[in-house]
């Protein structure tokens, strides 16, 4: 104690004490407790206490708060400390209870709240308090439902409902109205009122007799309501359903309040990116695109009338990059290509946005230079030119990365790729970081996934090739080595079969191709079909499809029937699960001979007798007809003289 009286007397802490006394006034201010008014039922009261304390030694005073608590549902019913202009609160812990009374008049919305403003005087030497702005709080419910009595209520209004609009714009809201009560509804009767009620407009089918709320909920109806305000500011309003209950007349009510604001309309606003520099750029080379960026930064749509580039070697990569109205807070890129045609040349350009953003047009200089330089050679990586999985079981895969890498000066972009060669079934390729159309800049690389899948025990090669618009990289050889295991697999007795001439119309004899299973499980066979003037048919081979066994073989017959004169080619075509193999194909050539003249000259023919228009044929024919009618007549004349004798 001692202590402290030293360092009060002391007057070099003079600063200090003052500093601390204003700190211990405002705590000392005292404490002021409004109420929590939770689930008041619509039409009744709830009524609660805020009580005022006065911590300091001298009495404080405050204005009558009753004008400064703004809202109809709260109000002040008395007060401890008077009723006069000035009321005063004693000091050394003295305190005035204010009886405050909350009455929802409607459930909708539930949450309620009103400001109340403590006004305080000067308190002796202490300095004046400050003032407390307060928010008196309520939450409004349903009144008790009486049985037999309807209850309307309505999904109106959630805090994510914006009715706000600026002048002469309309923003609509759906209304649904349901009877949660018990009893039934005879008539519902809706009306605006209001200082700014011309500002809304509604559509219903709450009145209409056969869309009345059925009660407990059981069905709905609805309000549509309109706002479209004519001037500035809270634009008062209130939509009133009256309904009749049928048990006993009463009419009801459901007030929706409808108090929206006219607001200044939010002016469109974008910002663009304001220059791009291209830099040199070879005149015969490729460069990928630069991005401008155009942003929506205001609070509304933007509308996009035109997006144009102008200056020699520039121009737009996509026809439309921006779309006609660009939302709030959403951007758009704009893709700018240059393509000089000219070494030691500046080019300058500019790209132009005209929209109903504020500051319109917009623009933004492009710049770059032309300059000669040579075209990229590519390479792969392993530098080796070799890409070597090893062995793998047939059966099963391994996947290695092969890396094109670009040295510049330019881009370029991968058109291609794909395995070649003996062997190319069993690699296969996908791009990795990159795929096919991309650009891949100077100094950067693009991986590629490879996979080797032996079908089977041997060694296999092929090569992986990539095209660009670059100088070609060569191929990368890929190699690897299947491991024994399990497969199927075919071998044909013939790859090709030549028919002699064949006249036109008639057929050759005909030439048998064997099919072997010559793998180590059995051979699924799924089609065989010739082409062109050749047909197939199955000597020992089952019907489509069919398995061999291995070891196994089967026997096709191929036929040759030309149907006019000249050279005749066709593919016979053996599709089966063959691991290596799955289609494999026969050559088919023969030649047809003009058809045989049927008709003058005499002579006899000598083709084949079951042609249809084999003169010889029809020749025997006749003949055949001629003796069973001489045979017929020498039988009648036979049968003339028995009778006459």
């Amino acid at each position: 104690m001692d202590a402290a009286k030293t360092f009060v007397a002391n007057p070099a802490n003079a600063g200090m004490i003052s500093e601390f006394r204003g700190f211990l006034l405002d705590a000392l201010n005292g404490t002021v407790s409004p109420p929590a008014f939770n689930s008041v039922a619509v039409g009744n009261s709830s009524t609660g206490q805020l009580i005022i304390t006065n911590f300091r030694s001298m009495p404080i005073s405050y204005d009558d708060p009753t004008g400064q608590l703004n809202g109809t549902e709260f109000s002040i019913t008395t007060d401890s400390c008077g009723t006069g202009a000035t009321r005063q609160v004693p000091g050394n812990g003295g305190s005035c209870t204010l009886a405050l009374a909350f009455t929802p008049t409607s459930s909708t919305p539930p949450g309620r709240s009103a400001p109340l403003q403590l006004k305080f005087s000067a308190a002796g030497t202490d300095g004046k308090p400050a003032d407390r702005d307060l928010f008196l709080t309520g939450m409004a419910s349903s009144p008790p439902v009486q049985p037999n009595m309807p209850l309307l209520s309505s999904n109106f209004f959630t805090a994510s409902v914006d009715m706000d609009r600026p002048i002469g714009e309309e923003s609509t809201a759906h209304l649904i109205i349901a009877n949660t009560g018990g009893g039934a509804i005879s008539s519902i009767t809706i009306a605006k009122s209001g200082a700014a009620a011309n500002d809304y407009s509604f559509t219903e089918n709450c009145s209409t007799p056969a869309t009345i709320p059925a009660p407990n909920s059981a069905s709905t109806c609805f309000i549509d309501l309109s706002f479209k305000p004519t001037a500035l500011g809270v634009r008062q309003g209130t939509l009133n359903i009256a309904y009749t209950a049928t048990s006993n007349g009463q009419v009801l009510n459901l007030p929706i309040v409808m108090n929206f604001s006219g607001i200044i309309p939010p002016v469109p606003k974008i910002s663009l990116t304001t220059s791009m520099d291209f830099g040199s750029q070879g005149i015969s080379n490729i460069y990928p695109p630069k991005v401008l960026t155009l942003t929506n930064t205001g609070a509304t749509r933007v509308a996009i009338s035109s997006l144009s580039v102008a200056g020699t070697g520039f121009s737009l990569v996509d026809a439309s990059p921006c779309p006609a109205s660009l939302p709030a807070g959403a951007n758009c890129k704009i893709r700018i290509g240059f393509a000089p045609s000219q070494a030691d040349t500046a080019y300058a350009g500019t790209l132009t946005v005209v929209s109903n953003a504020e500051g319109s047009p917009h623009s933004a200089s492009l710049a770059g230079r032309g300059t000669i330089e040579p075209t990229p050679v590519l390479s792969w990586s392993p530098a080796s030119g070799v890409l070597d999985f090893g062995s793998v079981s047939a059966g099963t895969s391994l996947t290695l990365t092969a890396t094109l890498l670009n040295p510049g000066p330019s881009a370029v972009i991968l058109q291609v790729a794909n395995t070649v060669g003996l062997n190319a079934r069993a690699f296969q390729v996908v791009p990795d970081t990159c795929k096919i159309g991309d650009y891949i800049a100077a100094g950067e690389s693009c991986d590629f996934k490879v996979t080797f899948a032996p079908p089977s025990a041997g060694d296999r090669a092929a090569e992986l090739q990539a095209g660009t618009t670059g100088s070609a990289p060569g191929l990368l050889a890929l190699r690897g080595s299947g491991l024994g295991g399990p497969a199927s697999n075919i071998r044909l007795s013939v790859d090709l079969l030549k028919f002699d001439p064949v006249k036109a119309g008639a057929n050759s004899a005909p030439q048998m191709v064997t099919i072997r299973n010559s793998g180590s499980i059995a051979l699924r066979v799924s089609g065989i079909d010739a082409t062109g003037s050749f047909s197939v048919a199955a000597q020992t081979c089952p019907a489509i499809p069919f398995a061999l066994e291995p070891g196994f073989d089967c026997t096709l017959s191929v036929t040759f029937a030309p149907r006019a004169a000249g050279a005749a080619s066709g593919v016979l075509t053996i599709t089966s699960d063959a691991a290596e193999t799955p289609a494999l194909q026969v050559t088919l050539s023969g030649q047809g001979d003009p058809a045989p003249k049927t008709s003058g000259g005499g002579g006899c023919s000598l083709v084949r007798g079951d042609v249809p228009l084999d003169p010889t044929l029809w020749a025997l024919a006749l003949a055949a007809v001629a003796v069973l009618a001489w045979r017929r007549r020498d039988a009648a004349r036979g049968i003339g003289r028995r009778d006459a004798a």
